[in-house]
């Protein structure tokens, strides 16, 4: 259906191009035995008359104008159509002439007016003659082969006649040579008529010669670049072939009309053909590779080049006598053409529906070209087919690059997702050798640090040396993890003043093992009094021991000095030694990262490779710069600037420079106070790592802290689930259950206060500090531990969890508190009106009466947890006030089988669920109601049941009371509270209205009451 519109659509083109554009009518001129009459037939539109009918021919002769009316000429006469039948004369003769002559009358309006008439390709060399007059020569006809000269371009002739006779002698010759020209009449008329359309003719194939240069120099720019593909390399050579047949077309109207010999001109023609058979079979192989076997283009492509050796070497007749070889090598090769598309839209190969219009608009224009030549219309060039054909064709084109451009972006997503994967590796990698670096570090530190510990001199000083050798390892670790923060844009920056003296003493102090061993001297010619900087401290000591690093490392011997200036405003610091230099082809290369300069001189030196790119990064991020001087043999002068601090220097004199050692306590003995004195906190450390749970145990108080160790996130888990933790520092990066999936676990149980979580990551940047905090994490440490950081923290969300611990302990106490003055009025009033009635209940209502109120107001209030037993005493002297005040409005019902001794309840807990139950449950009705309170064992465990027959309450009233935005009231709400922080669980509820309510919750059983 495409292809039959898209048909419709060229005809429909062509056609408005035959009614708007085509000039002129081409009108047959009816010549009988050499005359005929040319009459205008529309004085208002131009027309064209087609000279063709029988002519006066006078076969071997070539006669003059004025010899025609000769006798001996008249002898050999005939008549034949001209120019037909001279193509049939000439047809397999050696060499032949002839003179053929028409005699016309012409209307007055052509009388004393510019005529022109149009010459097409007559074989194969013509004079011819206007009134006796030689007005146009196209070669040199000749009776003598010696004095023939061929050539067959096309041209026109300008005239005037002044009388109404016009009399035509054409002279002709040919040669014997084949030709294979198209059979066009001779054309008459107006010279303004002709010119417009062998000029219009000229013009368009112009502008389809420019729109295929402009593609064929596109295509040599695309070559000449960096993209050498042959598919443009073809493209380029069959666009250069399709421009050089349209400038040697000869028909129409030609563009190139220099003389050329005949022969030579044929053999360039057939070069031509050649060479766009070659370039397209070439150009579609690459564009659509895959469809067609390899071994069939090479043996049609190298049939193609030695059929174009033949045509140079063979003589031309030969070459026009097999002709039709040419037409092998057009029709094979549209065949794999056609056969490549077709297979290609088959395989489903995207947009080649536009090649097949392509093709399908190329066919158009042949057939319409050959319609036209039946039709004697010869004269215009029509090229929207052409320009259709390459719109196509480019816009194939356009849609395979944009789906190439498509594939780009594809692979640059799956790129820099694999620089991501890339980067989170190095992070994941630089977690898995930090981790055990830094345990070592630490258990070295330790026992250094450990009085208890007896160990020589020389032990120490080996212990010091690898503590420094470890922390080099870890600045280059980091180096790692800076390089991937650096591509990701992720590092920040902590400004402020910096005392580059102090650095480079804390840097000297770091290096001092590094240079032992060789005779090299370090240099600090910093002055104390230098200005400060405005840098990032821990960034500049990074810089410095990365320059200075490098230098030791390429310097056997001599010198490293490190100087500083002031310039332009800024600081300028230099790091010179007198090593090995660099080769000054190689500068260039230093800071590139992962790149090495390896020499026969530094073989043996390896890294790397990303110091030196790192220190550039940093250096400019900071808003300074770096350059090197290097002479090889002489060493190497790296330079590199840093802003000044504008404020004030402060004095410094006094300043206690800060050690490289990890900072641990003094002693675990002395760290705190005795632990008679200090309470415990029961801490649960999570790591897959047991070293990482010694090391991190260590630096913890061991008689502040009570510590669990579990191996991975399920054991962790099932802690969590059977005991009282008051915090979790866990790793993040662990088999099965990650740091942030047991977080979030915990969180569905246990809220931020309840259960605080540290977690502890080698991951800085800032994707996973937020990841963590919405996982449900109170804090973060980063590693490498810093141990006074995790103590402090440690500290701190122990502390926290305590204060809140007691602002729970403290409510549930005020709760009891604040007894409601009705209840007491009315309770003293019902204790009066019973010592006329009935002493003796008086006196147990006053009994019930005085344990409430010493239970609200007693100290053990504030105690966590207290024996379910003395929880139900409490409630038995409530229901017995209450009672004794309603009556027979409140019964009560208890079925208690348990050991209540052996069960542990935060206090407050069931006397507040049956006070809810009388207050807004059976009171509310006005015959009163029953409370049921049932302590069973279930699943190992002691469930409570709080029913009551009263008035109930909707769902939504439920929702209402949990809410978190609920401010006011401490009853339920903190029981749930209390009972979720220490039992793990909250209440069950259920309840609806004038049913009642029941209220449940479970209690974990304990062997033990203390």
């Amino acid at each position: 259906m495409i292809i039959l519109l898209f048909l419709l659509f060229l005809t429909g083109l062509r056609l408005l191009w035959f009614a708007f554009v085509e000039t002129g009518e081409s009108s047959p001129v009816l010549i009988q035995e050499g005359h005929g009459h040319i009459q205008e037939q529309n004085a208002e539109k131009s027309e064209i008359f087609q000279l063709e009918g029988e002519w006066e021919f006078y076969p071997e002769q070539i006669i003059d104008p004025e010899k025609v009316e000769d006798g001996a000429a008249f002898q050999n006469k005939k008549y034949t159509v001209f120019p037909d039948q001279w193509f049939s004369y000439i047809d397999n003769q050696a060499f032949s002439s002839g003179t053929f002559r028409m005699q016309a009358s012409l209307d007055e309006s052509f009388v004393d007016q510019p005529l022109a008439i149009y010459i097409p390709r007559i074989p194969s060399a013509n004079h011819i003659y206007i009134n006796g007059e030689l007005i146009g020569k196209s070669g040199n006809p000749s009776m003598l082969r010696e004095s023939f000269v061929a050539n067959t371009l096309p041209y026109y002739i300008m005239f005037q006649v002044h009388s109404p006779d016009l009399d035509i002698v054409v002279q002709a010759s040919d040669d014997g040579r084949v030709s294979n020209f198209g059979i066009q009449p001779l054309l008459f008329g107006f010279t303004a008529d002709i010119q417009h359309t062998y000029q219009m003719n000229m013009l368009w194939k112009g502008i389809v010669l420019i729109f295929m240069l402009l593609l064929f120099i596109a295509a040599v720019l695309l070559f000449c670049m960096q993209y050498k593909t042959k598919l443009a390399l073809y493209f380029g050579l069959l666009m250069m072939s399709a421009s050089l047949m349209i400038l040697f077309d000869p028909d129409g109207a030609p563009l190139l009309s220099l003389f050329i010999d005949a022969t030579i001109r044929s053999k360039i023609i057939f070069l031509i053909h050649i060479s766009i058979a070659t370039s397209l079979l070439k150009f579609i192989e690459y564009f659509l590779p895959g469809y067609f076997p390899a071994l069939i283009y090479r043996m049609v492509t190298t049939m193609y080049l030695l059929y174009g050796l033949l045509i140079i070497l063979l003589p031309i007749s030969i070459i026009w006598e097999y002709q039709f070889l040419l037409g092998i090598v057009y029709f094979s090769c549209l065949s794999i053409v056609i056969t490549q598309i077709v297979k290609a839209n088959l395989a489903g190969e995207p947009n080649t529906l536009l090649l097949i219009l392509a093709a399908i608009a190329v066919l158009n224009s042949i057939i319409w070209s050959t319609l036209k030549h039946e039709k004697n219309m010869i004269m215009n060039f029509y090229p929207f087919d052409l320009f259709i054909a390459l719109f196509l064709f480019e816009l194939f084109w356009i849609c395979m690059f944009l789906k190439h451009v498509r594939d780009v972006e594809e692979k640059n997503t799956k790129l820099q997702l694999a620089n991501k994967s890339r980067d989170d590796f190095l992070a994941n990698t630089s977690h898995e050798m930090r981790n055990p670096l830094h345990s070592m570090m630490h258990i070295a530190q330790y026992v250094l640090d450990n009085p208890a510990n007896k160990i020589t001199n020389k032990d120490r000083d080996d212990l010091l040396l690898l503590i420094q050798v470890g922390r080099r390892m870890s600045m280059l670790i980091n180096d790692l993890i800076d390089l991937s923060q650096l591509k990701e844009h992720h590092l920040r920056l902590d400004k402020k003043s910096v005392d580059l003296h102090v650095q480079m003493k804390m840097v000297l102090d770091m290096l001092t093992h590094v240079v032992e061993g060789k005779p090299l001297q370090i240099i600090n010619r910093v002055d104390p009094s230098f200005p400060l900087l405005d840098a990032d401290e821990n960034r500049l000591n990074q810089i410095l021991l990365n320059l200075l690093h490098n230098a030791i490392k390429f310097t056997d011997e001599g010198t490293i000095m490190v100087r500083s200036h002031v310039a332009n405003d800024m600081a300028v610091i230099e790091v010179i030694d007198s090593g090995e230099g660099i080769e000054a082809d190689k500068i260039e290369k230093i800071f590139l990262p992962y790149e090495q300069i390896i020499t026969e001189y530094n073989a043996y030196h390896s890294g790397t490779g990303i110091g030196l790119a790192i220190t550039k990064e940093l250096i400019e991020l900071q808003g300074g710069t770096i350059d090197v001087e290097s002479e090889l043999g002489k060493g190497t002068t790296f330079r590199f600037t840093l802003d000044l601090y504008q404020g004030k220097r402060e004095n410094l004199e006094n300043l206690e420079i800060p050690t490289t050692e990890i900072i641990m306590p003094e002693g675990l003995e002395d760290a705190s106070p005795a632990a008679s004195n200090q309470k415990h906190f029961k801490l649960l450390l999570v790591d897959d790592e047991k070293i990482n749970l010694t090391v991190v145990s260590k630096i913890l108080d061991q008689h502040r802290y009570e510590i669990t160790f579990a191996n991975n996130g399920e054991e962790a888990w099932h802690y969590i689930n059977n005991q009282r933790f008051d915090l979790v520092i866990s790793d993040v990066m662990m088999p099965g259950i990650s740091g942030f999936e047991l977080t979030r676990k915990i969180r569905i149980k246990h809220n931020l206060s309840e259960l605080p979580i540290l977690l502890l990551t080698a991951r800085a940047r800032a994707e996973d500090l937020e990841a963590g905090f919405k996982a449900g994490a109170n804090d973060y440490v980063v590693k490498p531990i810093e141990p006074l950081e995790l103590r402090a923290r440690v500290q701190v969300l122990t502390d926290l969890k305590e204060a809140i611990s007691d602002r729970l302990s403290m409510e549930a106490a005020w709760l009891r508190a604040q007894v409601n003055p009705h209840f007491i009025f009315n309770t003293l009033t019902s204790i009066l009106s019973l010592m006329v009635v009935d002493k003796e209940k008086m006196t147990e209502l006053l009994d019930h009466f005085n344990y409430f109120m010493q239970s609200s107001f007693a100290f053990q209030n504030m105690d966590e947890l207290v024996s379910l037993k003395q929880e139900l005493k409490l409630v038995d002297a409530y229901l017995g006030i209450e009672q004794a005040r309603f009556g027979d409005k409140i019964k009560v019902n208890k079925q208690i089988d348990v050991k209540t001794e052996g069960i542990l309840i935060p206090p407050l807990t069931v006397q507040t669920l049956v006070e809810n139950a009388i207050k807004h449950g059976i009171l509310k009705r006005q015959q009163g109601g029953e409370v049921t309170i049932q302590a069973v064992y279930s699943k190992g465990k002691c469930e409570m049941r709080i029913k009551d027959n009263g008035v109930g309450f909707q769902k939504e009233v439920k929702e209402k009371w949990r809410s978190e935005k609920r401010k006011h009231g401490v009853g339920l709400l903190n029981t749930e509270k209390r009972l979720f922080q220490y039992m793990g669980e909250g209440l069950m509820i259920d309840s609806s209205p004038d049913k009642g309510t029941i209220i449940s919750f479970r209690l974990p059983v304990v062997n033990d009451v203390k």
